[in-house]
Formats: structure tokens, sequence, C-alpha cells
């Protein structure tokens, strides 16, 4: 009898040992990303972004929707923390190629859009020093029929209505203001940007 007991004592524990050991080992895969890089890395919908995913070694699961870990989800981020990139190129080979294009589009489009209001807020800084106020909106979006989508610089064309309107200009001269020509350039087309070498208290 003691010696059934102690053969069935042997076994469980065993048992007992492999399954806490396999469970540890759970829990180790559940999280091989240091946590500095997974506390910034991207997140969407509740789910940690798989750095796996966006690497140029690829993602580990044979699912193409969902990854290995219920945690992690699979994504294209707008932009990366400075201290995921490194892990990426260090652990997986650095970013897929399309990841790469993506982030770089993403950056580029946010450098403009950041351009584009420095040069809109200096714009009616312009114009309200010589009197004129410009619509609050800056940009409206038209779409014509052919589908095709034109930004109209709104405050842009009031402003310079309202300045040609007093400073009753020549042809040439209206043209050149339109452009945004100066002395120092004389690049046409360029109505959306900076006006105010030529809006300015001296010239009205």
């Amino acid at each position: 009898m003691l010696e059934q007991a102690q053969r069935w004592f042997s076994t469980h524990a065993t048992d007992d040992a492999l399954c806490t050991e396999s469970s540890n080992r759970l829990t180790t895969a559940k999280r091989p990303v240091p946590n500095a890089v997974a506390q910034t890395a991207p997140r969407q919908n509740g789910k940690q972004l798989c750095l796996r995913f966006i690497s140029a070694k690829g993602y580990p699961s044979t699912s193409p929707d969902r990854c290995t870990h219920h945690f992690l989800g699979q994504f294209t981020p707008e932009v990366l923390d400075p201290s995921v990139r490194p892990y990426i190129i260090e652990k997986y080979g650095g970013l897929s190629a399309d990841v790469s294009d993506h982030l770089g589009r993403a950056r580029l489009e946010e450098l403009i859009r950041l351009d584009e209001m420095a040069v809109a807020a200096h714009s009616q800084q312009s114009f309200k020093t010589v009197g004129v106020h410009c619509p609050s909106s800056p940009t409206v979006t038209l779409t014509a029929t052919t589908k095709t989508t034109f930004i109209f610089n709104s405050f842009l064309q009031h402003g310079l209505s309202a300045v040609i309107r007093r400073l009753k200009p020549s042809l040439p001269d209206t043209v050149r203001l339109w452009r945004g020509q100066t002395t120092k350039d004389s690049q046409p087309i360029k109505a959306s940007s900076n006006q105010s070498s030529l809006v300015t208290p001296e010239r009205l």
C-alpha cells in the first residue's frame, strides 16, 4: 500500500513539475519584447503591434489575420517610437520594405502639413497687419465631376482679393502678386506660398 502511494505521488509530482515548466515557458513566450519597447509600441483596438509583422523577417503566425499571441495585433502604424525601430533592426533584420515606405510617406505628409500650417499662420498674420481679416479655415477641399480633388486656399484668395481692391494694381502687378513673385524669386505658380514680402503695411 505504501509502495503504491509512493508511485502515485512520484508520477503526479512529475506531472505537476512538467505543467509548471510548461506554464513558465508560455509566460516567458508571451513577453519576448523588453518592457521599455513594449510600452512604447503602437497599439490599436487594445492590442499591441506585433513587431515581427512589420519586420523584414515576417510574422510566425500561420493565420493571415491574427498573431500567435492574443494580445498582439497586425496593423501598419503611422509612426514608430525611436525605441522601437532599433529593436526591430537588431532582432528581426529591420522593417519590411512596404512598412518602411509607408512610414516614410506618413512622415513626409506630416512635415508638409506642418509647413502648410506655418505658412497659413504667417500669411494670416500678414493680412491682419494690413487690416484684412480672412476666414479662419485656411483650405477647402473641392471635388470636381471627374472625381479629382483640389485644395482651395480660401483665406489666401480672400486676403489677396481685398489687397488688390485696395491697391488697384496693374494687371502685371496683380499676376505677380498672385503668383507670389518677389525681386529675389520670380518663380511662378506660388499662390499658396508666403505672401508677406508683397503684403506689407508700407504697400498699402
